[in-house]
């Protein structure tokens, strides 16, 4: 268990339970009550929904990486598919400047495959 990833659920989901539970009543409610044009209130309530949607999913992949010691699975997902990896398509001279820190630690195996099914290398 990644104890990071934990608490950063756990605020989260205190941070869910404020907006839900705290925020409703005290400024959606009344909010939805004043003399307003319908869409400008409506437009507002489906924004709060919508970051209530995020809050929760955001939780959720927290404590999905925090199952894992490393959080790999869920960094991919909160990174966007990359891990924090920059891998530009084309060669761009404008990211010859740019440091990319790595989020995840690089793992070489112990072992590798010649392609021919026989493991190459180790002790």
């Amino acid at each position: 268990m990644n104890i990071g990833f934990a608490v950063a659920a756990a605020i989260g989901l205190l941070g869910f339970g404020i907006h839900v539970f705290w925020a409703a009543p005290r400024l959606v409610r009344p909010f939805l009550k004043l003399d307003l044009n319908r869409w400008i209130k409506w437009l507002f309530y489906l924004c709060f929904h919508i970051v209530s949607l995020l809050i929760l999913t955001m939780t959720l992949v927290f404590w999905w990486a925090a199952r894992d010691y490393h959080g790999h699975p869920a960094a991919a997902v909160l990174g966007g598919g990359k891990a924090g990896a920059a891998v530009p398509q084309a060669r761009d001279k404008s990211l010859d400047q740019v440091a990319v820190l790595p989020v995840l630690p690089r793992c070489e195996p112990a072992h590798r495959d010649d392609g021919g099914g026989v493991l190459v290398g180790g002790d």
